[in-house]
């Protein structure tokens, strides 16, 4: 009698299952959230972390797996540690066999001016914006003023904080970073793992006559192929991120006409409320969010922000509930008290949230929700700013899902 052969189909599932497993087991990120600086009232100084000489340009090479490089890398995205090289003898300086990690970084800031002319001084950030090699992400009217949001090289971030600075009067600013080093890696390795479990695949599709394995092997073959893509993707949107700064401007003329209407708003939190602003307060105590990968996380104590290469941005926090009202009671306060500042306001709810999603009057219109969930003397209120259609279309699934797994 012959020496027993593994039947085929189980031989593939144990390779299967041994390329696929590690990839299915990583799948939370982890981030060290930078610092946020604000201030209001007053213009204020760049603190050093923001103010010294920008590191040399990073770059990371295009890996066997085919993942989005990092390359070029703008220097101030990334903290760049020295690397030990050889001596002129060829001997290697003791260290190199453990060369420190750049790390990535990515930069976000935004600021309220006071100007005389709003239309003179938005057009004097576009010029500058597009002088440097950034660009226009999004611009429109908000309540009290214009906003404006560019993406600027992120080597010269500090430089047009200061310029930008410069045009009027700093009502409030912002800056954050967040260290995505970790997020990044990871999804390169589980990119790698997913591309050489498909090329396993296709040589065992080669190998295979029967029929039913073939059809077996090509499905698993499309599921990792969907899987790459969306790697791929995340990836791309990750490096965009770090390679451009986000800054988003704010313009409010001094002598304002349309201020009025808000200041009538009897619940100041509601009056508050600014699409490009962060307005709400770290809570009382911690909750849980699992923000999409699309998204680089801001994290502050009790309370989320986070942003998309897009211009999706999302906050999550605590204010006061008072009066004390039911999610209900809320979200008719935010229907009628800022529905007319808007083309429409639509009541939405999402798992134990409830709120309005408001489309600005623009051209090319923004949209912002905003909704909340009581929790005792508490109100857990989530903002996310969509900048035109197209953003909204592609992210407004993965933020719903995410808000409905919220239970403060």
């Amino acid at each position: 009698m012959g020496e027993r052969q593994l039947p085929f189909p189980r031989l593939a599932l144990q390779l299967l299952a041994a390329l696929i497993l590690p990839s299915l087991l990583t799948g939370c990120f982890s981030l060290r959230s930078g610092e946020e600086a604000s201030v209001r009232g007053e213009p204020v100084q760049m603190d050093e972390a923001y103010t010294s000489e920008p590191a040399p340009v990073a770059s990371a090479s295009r890996n066997a797996s085919g993942a989005m490089a990092a390359a070029p890398m703008a220097a101030g995205s990334a903290d760049l540690a020295t690397v030990a090289s050889p001596d002129d003898s060829g001997t290697p300086v003791p260290g190199d066999e453990e060369l420190p990690v750049a790390r990535l970084r990515v930069y976000s800031a935004d600021m309220e001016l006071s100007v005389g002319s709003v239309q003179e001084t938005r057009q004097e950030i576009i010029d500058y914006a597009e002088g440097i090699g950034g660009y226009i992400e999004s611009s429109g009217s908000a309540p009290g003023g214009e906003y404006l949001v560019i993406r600027v090289p992120a080597e010269h971030f500090d430089q047009a904080l200061a310029q930008i600075q410069s045009y009027g009067e700093v009502l409030s600013r912002s800056v954050q970073t967040a260290d995505v080093t970790d997020q990044f890696f990871d999804l390169e390795r589980r990119l790698e793992i997913a591309t050489s479990a498909r090329d396993r695949l296709y040589q065992l599709l080669e190998r295979s006559e029967e029929a039913d394995e073939r059809v077996a092997i090509l499905r698993d073959i499309r599921r990792l192929t969907e899987e790459i893509e969306q790697l791929r993707s995340s990836l791309e949107s990750l490096s965009r991120l770090i390679q451009f700064s986000r800054i988003a401007v704010q313009l409010r003329a001094r002598i304002q006409t349309n201020q009025l209407f808000l200041e009538r708003i009897p619940f100041a939190w509601i009056a508050q409320l600014d699409p490009l602003q962060v307005t709400v307060w770290s809570a009382d105590a911690p909750f849980d969010v699992a923000v999409p990968s699309q998204f680089a996380v801001f994290d502050a104590q009790n309370r989320v922000q986070a942003e998309s290469a897009d211009g999706v941005r999302i906050r999550i926090g605590g204010r006061p509930n008072n009066p004390v009202g039911d999610a209900s009671f809320w979200q008719q306060a935010l229907e009628y008290h800022l529905g007319p500042l808007y083309k429409s306001a639509e009541p939405v709810r999402i798992g134990d949230f409830m709120g309005v999603i408001l489309v600005s009057k623009d051209p090319k219109p923004f949209s912002f929700l905003i909704a909340v969930v009581p929790r005792g003397q508490e109100l857990i209120v989530a903002e996310v700013f969509f900048p035109d259609a197209a953003a909204r279309s592609a992210l407004e699934g993965p933020v719903f899902d995410m808000l409905r797994e919220v239970h403060p």
